[in-house]
């Protein structure tokens, strides 16, 4: 359940957020997130990451083929990088990273600031 919270929330974060704010504000969010759903750090990592990674896919591709531009071509040939499709499996992957390691590193603040009840 928190795996599909986490999902949805990071998702319309990066939907929402994306055109709004640049990606070290996006990743501010997702740490509060990851901050916020006090899972293990395999599913608060999993779950920011595929929701950011998955809305870093999509709104590029559905933008390229309604459009039908160019741009991600001639995108591709100045960084090196012949195929477009290439540049946005790129984007993709730096996006579910970005989300990974934000939602992760929310997710490990937040237990470090919670009391464990530990006497010494």
């Amino acid at each position: 359940m928190k795996f599909l919270v986490g999902f949805i929330i990071a998702a319309l974060l990066a939907l929402i957020l994306g055109p709004l704010v640049p990606y070290w504000g996006l990743m501010v969010f997702l740490a509060i997130l990851g901050a916020t759903i006090r899972g293990n750090g395999f599913i608060v990592f999993f779950s920011s990451a595929l929701g950011v990674g998955i809305v870093w896919l999509l709104v590029p591709l559905v933008l390229w083929t309604r459009s039908g531009s160019d741009l991600p071509q001639m995108l591709g040939e100045i960084f090196g990088i012949n195929n477009g499709a290439l540049l946005l499996g790129i984007s993709a992957a730096m996006g579910f990273l970005i989300g990974g390691l934000s939602a992760l590193s929310g997710c490990l603040f937040g237990k470090l600031l919670v009391d464990r009840n530990t006497y010494y």
